[in-house]
């Protein structure tokens, strides 16, 4: 009976996050919208991961003193996968916020599950249903639909906004952001997974950003010294 009840409970909770994770992308998407002016996507990203980070560390912080010659030994694994999760997927959904409508960025980044299914056939060797199959063409003819914006007719002629290119590099980036991690496994929890990802992805974040920063600041040098 225990167990039941905490399988229910599960089950719940399941439920529930079922529309409570839409709904914070949501809100990504809202900020990628509004955000263009008044801060930077490097920024953005930089300061998003950063603040997740800290947390999912503080959660964790046990386990990753006790763990950390091993993330220390995989760290370039935790970069990548945060360069693909954290700074391609955060900074690039910002930049596409720049010139494409919210509705193409949830519909074009909503084939990400669709790329994950087939990089499991391709690459980890997984299988197909015919039912899954055809969710997969399906899937991709609406996200072409969108891309294309409904112009079948002059596909050849459409042309698109650097927005949609940005968050389908996005959407891409995540299916290879999941693929790496069912390929690479771990001994660290969830929680502590997530963290040194975070961290990956916030320096690279962090570099990208510094390196802008020093470009700009070559670039007014010339004239706050008024040559």
């Amino acid at each position: 009976m225990p167990s039941e009840r905490v399988s229910a409970r599960t089950r719940r909770w399941a439920l529930a996050m079922i529309w409570l994770i839409p709904l914070v992308w949501t809100v990504n998407i809202v900020a990628a919208r509004q955000a263009p002016g008044v801060v930077s996507p490097h920024v953005l990203a930089l300061g998003r991961w950063g603040l997740s980070g800290a947390i999912l560390s503080v959660l964790s912080a046990r386990e990753l003193l006790t763990q950390c010659a091993y993330v220390w030994q995989h760290r370039w694994r935790y970069v990548a996968l945060g360069a693909c999760g954290m700074w391609i997927c955060g900074a690039w959904v910002y930049l596409a916020g720049e010139s494409t409508v919210g509705m193409n960025i949830s519909l074009i980044y909503a084939s990400s599950p669709v790329l994950i299914a087939l990089g499991s056939v391709l690459w980890l060797g997984e299988r197909f249903s015919k039912r899954q199959t055809l969710g997969v063409i399906l899937a991709m003819t609406g996200v072409v639909h969108v891309v294309v914006k409904g112009e079948w007719a002059h596909l050849t002629q459409v042309q698109l906004v650097p927005g949609d290119l940005w968050i389908l590099g996005a959407s891409i980036s995540w299916a290879a952001y999941a693929l790496l991690q069912k390929r690479w496994s771990t001994t660290l929890s969830p929680t502590a997974q997530l963290a040194c990802i975070c961290w990956g992805g916030w320096q690279c974040c962090c570099h990208l950003q510094l390196g802008s920063s020093v470009k700009s600041t070559h670039r007014r040098l010339p004239h706050t010294l008024g040559f």
